[in-house]
Formats: C-alpha cells, sequence, structure tokens
C-alpha cells in the first residue's frame, strides 16, 4: 500500500526526537525545565524555567504549551528553538488546575495564539475560493459564498501577525476586511514590499 501514495511535507522545523520524549515525560512527571531558549521576534536567547503542560503540532512543527516563571502565565516554545535544556527532576511542579488546551488554543490561528479575540472578515475572489471551498480554519469560522464565485470568511482570532502572514500568501487573491488595524498592516507590508522591488 505504501507504494501507493505520497506524504510531502511543508517546510517544517527540525525538532530534536530526544527532547520531544523527554518533553512528553515531563508533562506526564511533572518535572520542570531549565531551558535556552531562542525568541524568533527578537533574536535573542534567554535562559527560561518552564513547567510543560501540552504538546502540540502545526503544520509539522512541534510546539510545547509550559507555565513560564519569566512571564508567571502560560506561554508555547518551539521545540526547534530550545537550543539547550536540563530536567529538575529533585522538582514536581503543580499545573494550574484551571487551564484548558481548548480555551488556550480558541483565540489562536495556525502556530501563534492571541491573548484576545478579534472579528476577523476576510474575501476571497472566485479564483481562490475555487481552491479553498470545503476548507476549515477554525472551527467557529462561518463561510459567504457570493452570486459572482467569491466568498466571505469570517472567524475570531487575536493571532493578527499569524494571520497577516497567511492572508498576504494568496497575493491579490484576498482582502482583509476587518479588523481595521489588519488592514493597517498589510497595507504597510505591502508597501514596504513594493518599496524593496523598485530599488533593487
Amino acid at each position: 500500500l505504501a507504494q501507493h501514495y505520497t506524504f510531502e511535507a511543508v517546510a517544517t522545523a527540525t525538532a530534536d526526537p530526544e527532547l520531544l520524549i523527554l518533553l512528553l515525560d515531563c508533562i506526564r512527571e511533572r518535572w520542570p525545565l531549565s531551558v535556552t531558549y531562542l525568541t524568533a521576534r527578537s533574536g535573542e536567547r534567554k535562559d527560561r524555567m518552564i513547567e510543560p503542560y501540552h504538546l502540540f503540532n502545526v503544520r509539522g512543527d512541534w510546539q510545547v504549551m509550559a507555565f513560564d516563571h519569566l512571564r508567571q502565565g502560560v506561554r508555547q516554545f518551539a521545540v526547534s528553538r530550545i537550543e539547550a535544556w536540563e530536567v529538575l527532576k529533585e522538582q514536581r511542579f503543580v499545573r494550574d488546575p484551571d487551564f484548558s488546551v481548548t480555551d488556550y488554543l480558541s483565540t489562536g490561528f495556525l502556530a501563534e495564539r492571541g491573548d484576545h479575540a478579534e472579528s476577523i472578515e476576510i474575501w476571497f475572489d472566485a479564483y481562490q475560493t475555487r481552491y479553498l471551498r470545503g476548507r476549515i480554519f477554525r472551527p467557529d469560522q462561518q463561510v459567504t459564498e457570493h452570486a459572482d464565485g467569491s466568498m466571505t470568511l469570517r472567524f475570531q482570532s487575536g493571532a493578527l501577525d499569524e494571520i497577516r502572514r497567511w492572508i498576504m500568501s494568496y497575493g491579490s487573491h484576498a482582502r482583509v476586511i476587518a479588523p481595521a488595524t489588519l488592514v493597517e498592516q498589510i497595507t504597510i507590508e505591502l508597501d514596504a514590499a513594493r518599496q524593496m522591488y523598485q530599488s533593487a
């Protein structure tokens, strides 16, 4: 059977298999971890103390939800950017009884989580709609199909940076209607890209 199908993965980040197994052990045994973590946004390496709660995979990239002692709250960490680690087996953490994986992910989009959900509204032209019809991007999504073959997608999320990158991958076939802050962000990105190509 395996000779008759193939899985083609998108560009994924490599996660150390031993670290993944170790994280599962820490989740089960409630061992905290001291890690050196590369933050993508700032490019800085920081030592963090984390208490792993849950592993999840987005488009082939592993993420760990963990209570972060530095931020004093649950954050997510890309496993591929954990550069060094030490398990503190002499300690046991107490997991927050109110933490819910479902609630944590409820305001996110793909690999990013947003703290405060906003109403997202995106219009796709008829060409792109033919490729997107039937896809589920968010469990709360609402789709309105129009007579000209286009569609409008609506959902709630606070992950505006991730949504911005996703929308821009569709080029001129998608347009953000709301929120206004996301419209402004994409307009700035498009202007910067145009200037970059004009000056090349």
